[in-house]
């Protein structure tokens, strides 16, 4: 258990916005009280870095997408939904990724579109070129945003050494309690 732990909050501290998503996630199955505490802790660990996260993961799904030239409905909510979810963590420090809530505030009309098309079959491929026109101008767009939303972010550039040894006092209360 304490490598795992030890694993996730490495992966925190470095702004990985997956370990965050987790944390943060409505949908939860399990629970414990090191859910809370990660929660807690895990607040106001993120930091502008978390762009890299969202930029990097964003450029491999456009990639992944034009590769498919846009026809993978699935692939273009992701692409889209991280792109928006980076954006809304950089202005609001929320970690938010269900991509219906986001585009409240995005208000973009190809995300309904693929929001229906995906719910009538997972897997369907589209080939209409104005979807997947949208879809790609769309992302370009999210893609400048972000950028920008980095530059102007109110959030931390880095923690500080002592806020990163409240992680470490967190993994040794669980290894102690784990028997470890």
């Amino acid at each position: 258990m304490g490598f795992e732990i030890e694993k996730f909050l490495r992966l925190m501290l470095k702004n990985n916005g997956n370990v965050f998503e987790q944390i943060y996630s409505p949908l939860v199955v399990v629970t414990s009280k090191y859910h809370d505490e990660l929660k807690t802790l895990g607040k106001p660990a993120i930091t502008k870095k978390i762009y890299h996260h969202y930029s990097g993961f964003g450029n491999n799904k456009l990639n992944e997408a034009r590769k498919e030239k846009f026809s993978n409905v699935k692939v273009n909510l992701y692409l889209l939904r991280t792109l928006m979810t980076g954006i809304n963590v950089l202005e609001t420090g929320e970690i938010n990724q269900n991509i219906a809530k986001l585009n409240k505030k995005f208000k973009l009309p190809v995300i309904d579109t693929l929001i229906a098309l995906k719910k009538k079959e997972e897997k369907r491929k589209i080939n209409m070129q104005e979807i997947s026109a949208d879809v790609e101008k769309e992302a370009v767009k999210l893609q400048g945003i972000l950028d920008e939303s980095y530059k102007s972010s109110n959030l931390k550039n880095a923690l500080s050494e002592e806020y990163k040894e409240k992680f470490n006092e967190f993994l040794v209360e669980c290894q102690i309690e784990a028997g470890h």
